[in-house]
């Protein structure tokens, strides 16, 4: 695996937990700017589930 190239890691570097973390983060990041993205009802409450 090649090197990310917006984070500029080696993503198969990192632990399991810090894949978890990151893709969490990532999540909760599009969550705090939702209101950037056109969602259709079913996405929305999909969102609003997760939250």
């Amino acid at each position: 695996m090649s090197n990310h190239p917006l984070l500029k890691v080696e993503i198969s570097q990192l632990s399991t937990a810090e894949r978890i973390q990151l893709a969490a983060d990532l999540w909760d990041s599009i969550l705090d700017r939702q209101d950037e993205i056109s969602l259709d009802n079913s996405q929305q409450r999909e969102l609003d589930y997760l939250r």
